[in-house]
């Protein structure tokens, strides 16, 4: 039951994601006018505690053109969504929604329908993959740039996180900590 709950849930967020707003909105007063060039490639890192995956430290690139945080606005309410494409050397894919209520980032917390900020790891072991979902903690972001191109508005920023993620296959808890650092596409 348990396991089809999580299933669920990632399948919720999966389209929250995609279809959060109906709206655009491009009156953002933080669209930058200039945007800055591509910086090169977006990096992660983040250490689990706890799990199968106990002590160990996960780092890397993704290249540029495997990923795009777009943001979607209505009224005072603003969601930040990046899903990557794959680290090929380690094979590691996160998706990243943050959720912004009159540009407050609200936390990680997988009980608050909706408005909710989220992280999703998909990091391989030798059995194969293990995903883990946030459940409960903080997020918080660095030098945020929107970017609206051909009615689509990208973002760019760097985000420190800490908080308590479910493998939701296994049931079991555990603790994450880390770093984003998503760049501007190339056009």
């Amino acid at each position: 039951m348990m396991k089809s709950k999580y299933a669920a849930l990632f399948v919720a967020f999966l389209v929250l994601s995609l279809v959060s707003c109906n709206k655009d909105d491009d009156s953002g007063t933080n669209k930058n006018p200039n945007p800055p060039a591509a910086s090169g490639d977006h990096t992660y890192s983040f250490t689990v505690t706890g799990g199968p995956l106990n002590g160990e430290t996960f780092s890397g690139v993704i290249a540029n053109e495997l990923l795009a945080a777009v943001s979607f606005s209505y009224e005072n309410s603003q969601r930040i969504t990046v899903t990557s494409g794959e680290d090929y050397i380690q094979g590691i894919t996160f998706t990243l929604s943050v959720h912004l209520e009159d540009n407050i980032i609200q936390p990680l917390d997988i009980q608050d329908e909706g408005t909710h900020s989220v992280i999703m790891l998909n990091v391989p072991d030798e059995n194969g993959n293990i995903n883990y979902i946030s459940t409960l903690g903080t997020i918080s972001m660095s030098n945020l740039v929107l970017d609206t191109r051909f009615g689509v508005s990208y973002a760019s920023f760097n985000a420190v996180f800490d908080g308590t993620f479910e493998n939701f296959i296994l049931e079991e808890s555990v603790s994450i900590s880390g770093t984003f650092s998503i760049k501007q596409p190339v056009d």
